[in-house]
């Protein structure tokens, strides 16, 4: 009970805001009830302190996942980064309609260099379409884990199944467990689902009339905005399953394709309401509490700034430097947690974002 728990709700701002929205309508003990959905670093970290002091702990716990860091730093700190420049020029421009239009036009020219598509229409779909010249990836983690690091765009997967005769002429499921970020889905060409957003569970239903004994073949076209992509879902998510249980197993080997790089095109537009826009979870997340005397920070973030590692060398430090200004409480003690060191061990020394990314953080 002497560690008090303040959850703050996600919320953005094109400016700064005195207020903002707070779960559980604000502070609360630290018993179960509240503390199973906190931040766990927060936690331990406060816990320990209060076993070493025994004085009573506030925690205010304000973040939000997959967001970069400029999103938590002030409009004046990210003067200094001409790269920002033109996103922080949109935020004074930005309503919903206009973002809307801006993104279904950004949209559109993803799809026309989507080599998956000609003339509109999805190609790499069709039934019996030779992908023998593909690759394969085992799915169940993002690719960038594997053969596409640093990838963000649009892969093709496809997948050839047999459909027994005891499965035939019956509607059947499609689980393919959590995608990063979008994807389109489709049973021997016909679509079957789509789904937007990362932390969503995909599964689609197949009709009776197109489950024919033989093969089929499933295809899913992954889009991935930013950080880690692909078909992440564990192998039990992966199936085909009709309603009396019986399963065709999806994990494994996947042919895929890469249909378009984001390299190739313009930066996608920024949302009147997105979580990723510079200075908006600052703004409404962070500047309210200015008045507080907070004692020190606890940082975990880096991951969607991995594929701008280089740029985190001196943004990182930007934003520390941002909030003991604004605080204006001295050297205010600001500790973080450097990005674990888990992905695939490479044997030949090659360039890591991830790795630059960490050693960004070694050197704050």
């Amino acid at each position: 009970p002497s560690i008090r728990l303040l959850q703050v709700d996600h919320v953005t701002s094109n400016v700064p805001a005195n207020d903002t929205q707070v779960a559980n309508s604000g502070w609360k003990p630290c018993i179960p009830q509240y503390v199973a959905e906190f931040s766990s670093v927060a936690y331990f970290f406060a816990r320990e302190i209060y076993e070493k002091k025994g004085i009573p702990i506030g925690l205010i716990h304000t973040s939000w996942g997959g967001t970069p860091a400029e999103a938590w730093m002030s409009a004046e700190a990210l003067s200094e980064f001409p790269y920002f420049n033109q996103q922080l020029a949109a935020l004074k421009d930005s309503s919903p309609e206009k973002d809307l239009q801006r993104l279904l036009t950004w949209q559109e020219t993803v799809k026309q260099k989507d080599k998956g598509y000609v003339i509109g229409k999805p190609q790499w779909v069709l039934k019996g379409f030779d992908d023998s010249a593909w690759s394969t990836l085992p799915i169940g983690t993002a690719w960038e884990n594997s053969v596409l690091p640093d990838f963000d765009g649009v892969v093709w997967f496809r997948k050839r199944v047999e459909i027994p005769a005891s499965l035939a002429n019956k509607e059947l499921k499609i689980s393919l467990g959590t995608i990063d970020d979008n994807d389109i889905t489709y049973f021997n060409g016909e679509k079957v689902g789509e789904t937007i957003g990362y932390d969503r569970q995909r599964t689609y239903t197949v009709p009776a009339s197109m489950v024919k004994q033989g093969y089929a073949e499933i295809t899913i076209r992954v889009f991935d905005g930013m950080g880690g992509g692909g078909v992440v879902a564990k192998n039990d998510e992966l199936y085909l399953a009709s309603a009396d249980g019986n399963r065709i197993t999806l994990s494994g080997d996947w042919k895929f394709k890469v249909g378009v790089n984001l390299n190739e095109v313009p930066p996608a537009p920024i949302s009147s309401s997105g979580s990723g826009r510079p200075t908006v979870l600052y703004n409404k997340m962070i500047h309210p509490f200015l008045q507080f005397a907070v004692r020190g920070v606890l940082w975990y973030q880096g991951e969607s700034n991995a594929d701008r590692a280089t740029q985190y060398q001196t943004l990182f430090p930007a934003l520390i430097s941002d909030w003991r200004k604004k605080w204006n409480l001295g050297d205010l003690p600001f500790y973080f947690v450097q990005l674990a060191n888990f992905k695939k061990v490479d044997t030949i020394p090659s360039p890591s974002a991830w790795a630059e990314l960490r050693d960004a953080q070694f050197g704050a």
